[in-house]
């Protein structure tokens, strides 16, 4: 019995998927060329230019000089299974980014996830949990803004918007980016039109290999790379520097890179992951540097936040309403 029952658990255990398609096929990546034509407003850091120049042999933003620049870690697979790790590492690295800006001090942004899992497919974005890229998000981003939790809880659901997309509805409808609820407010639970936005100024991918990778992450912030997870990875991580002994290569998922350094003469890129702080070291994850490991050192891209509607709230041009979300303070 004790066999039958172990043959069954490996069987599902080995279907599991950790990544963000899933069973569902990636697309066909595209090629370096064909990203840059995706850009917007971006200003690679080449590896001649200056500021890829006096690169330090280690850097965290979680410990920089003591302090950390980085905003809490997210588990993209409650409360049920969701294919949005595309969302959750490009997210966090623009409200890593947002807490740079900031440096380091006030209340963290965390933003809207739920409002991509739902609207950006609308708009041919992603596949919501059936996975998407970080262009995705970006352009999201650029197009629309994108608000904080406070308007919206993540569900990692994204059914009743994929009947919308069936119906050919193209943008998404107000209640699907900001709502409240109030007990005797009629309807009670009811859209806020005009939520606190944060946006990119310019988005892109960034060259490919290490030094490129360090240039960006060290002057601008965290980027986000896709990778090849494996199951070696997935539920044999325990600590330490990952090194990939299978060779894999099916690029199934996307991190957040936010630093680097070196482990007993181990060159390493330290990650961060969006499967909970019990996995792994905190959520974080060490993999090898320098050799490309599970496809790492092939396909990032960053971001550059807006957060000047921020600004405007904090230099008193606009304040927010329970009924509306923000306005000019001469409106009120």
């Amino acid at each position: 019995m004790k066999s039958a029952i172990a043959i069954v658990f490996a069987a599902l255990y080995a279907s599991v998927e950790a990544g963000c398609y899933g069973n569902n096929p990636r697309p066909a990546p595209l090629t370096h060329e064909e990203k840059e034509a995706l850009s917007y407003n971006h200003d690679p850091i080449g590896t001649n230019d200056v500021r890829a120049q006096s690169i330090p042999d280690a850097w965290d933003w979680n410990d920089v000089d003591g302090k950390s620049y980085l905003t809490p870690s997210w588990n993209q697979h409650i409360p049920k299974y969701c294919g949005s790790c595309w969302l959750h590492s490009s997210l966090s690295v623009v409200q890593d980014r947002i807490k740079i800006m900031h440096g380091g001090d006030g209340i963290d942004v965390m933003l809207a996830r739920q409002v991509l899992v739902q609207c950006a497919p609308l708009d041919g974005m992603s596949n919501g949990c059936g996975g998407g890229d970080p262009k995705d998000v970006f352009g999201y981003m650029q197009k629309y803004g994108l608000p904080d939790e406070g308007c919206m809880v993540y569900k990692a659901d994204d059914t009743d918007y994929n009947r919308l997309k069936k119906e050919g509805v193209k943008e998404c409808p107000a209640e699907g980016i900001c709502v409240n609820c109030m007990t005797g407010h009629k309807p009670e639970c009811y859209p806020i039109k005009k939520p606190l936005l944060y946006g990119v100024k310019s988005w892109g991918v960034i060259g490919k290999g290490e030094e490129a990778m360090k240039a960006e992450i060290y002057n601008r912030g965290p980027i986000v790379c896709s990778i090849a997870t494996g199951k070696a990875l997935d539920y044999g991580y325990r600590g330490g520097v990952f090194i990939d002994h299978n060779n894999v290569t099916d690029v199934d998922h996307d991190i957040e890179v936010v630093g680097w350094g070196e482990e007993d003469g181990v060159p390493f890129w330290k990650i961060r992951n969006s499967w909970g702080t019990f996995w792994g070291e905190m959520g974080f994850f060490k993999l090898r540097r320098g050799t490309n490991e599970l496809q790492v050192e092939q396909d990032c891209w960053a971001a550059v936040p807006d957060i000047s509607m921020e600004q405007d709230v904090l230099d008193g041009k606009l304040v927010g309403s329970m009924d509306d979300g923000l306005v000019k303070k001469t409106e009120l």
